[in-house]
């Protein structure tokens, strides 16, 4: 290694710590989300697949996770006309309460939508055999705790997703720190100037 180029390492060895992790948290939750993300299929399902996907949404309550959707819209309007306008705030709370009650109907397209999803990952043999599965104990007990399941598993991934990125981090900043101080042991053998020294942030 020259000089010029170990005392580059040496100051790039300096700005590992919480940037470093910052980065490295984000790709571990892009490449966890790329994971689980398959091929959709083009065609457009004909309408008795569709009608199986959607009895399939509603049995294995795999729409329920999304029932917090219009409150927390509705929710979310309040505030931001609110801050706008907080003269107005008990009329504002009472209109946008209204429009949200008139638009509970709706719900079902998001079901329709949903349904839509499940045909592009399986035909209608395969929809059929899942109906026929959420039917059995096992499967209407796999539907009761789903949203919970999903979210147990999310934050178990999470938490080791946050163990490794650490472990990651300090194996590497051991390795460079390694690296550093062999060379400067090289080149101050060598009568060559080492780098100075970068505090990690």
């Amino acid at each position: 290694m020259s000089a010029p180029a170990f005392h580059e390492l040496s100051a790039r060895r300096g700005r590992i710590g919480s940037q470093t992790m910052k980065h490295l948290f984000a790709a571990l939750a892009v490449a966890a989300g790329l994971a689980t993300i398959a091929p959709a299929f083009a065609q457009a399902p004909d309408a008795e697949t569709l009608a199986v996907a959607r009895q399939v949404v509603q049995v294995s309550g795999s729409g329920r996770t999304f029932d917090e959707i219009l409150p927390n819209v509705a929710d979310q309007a309040k505030t931001t006309f609110i801050r706008s306008n907080p003269q107005m705030q008990l009329g504002i709370i009472e209109v946008v309460d209204r429009v949200a009650l008139s638009m509970v109907d709706r719900r079902r397209e998001l079901d329709d939508r949903l349904a839509e999803v499940w045909t592009e990952f399986f035909d209608k043999a395969q929809l059929e055999a899942l109906l026929v599965f959420y039917n059995t104990p096992a499967g209407q007990r796999l539907a009761e705790i789903q949203p919970r399941l999903l979210g147990g598993q999310l934050q178990i991934a999470q938490e080791w997703a946050q163990e490794i990125g650490e472990e990651i981090v300090q194996k590497v900043t051991a390795e460079l720190d390694t690296m550093v101080k062999n060379e400067t042991t090289r080149l101050e053998g060598s009568g060559q100037p080492a780098a100075p020294q970068s505090n990690p942030q």
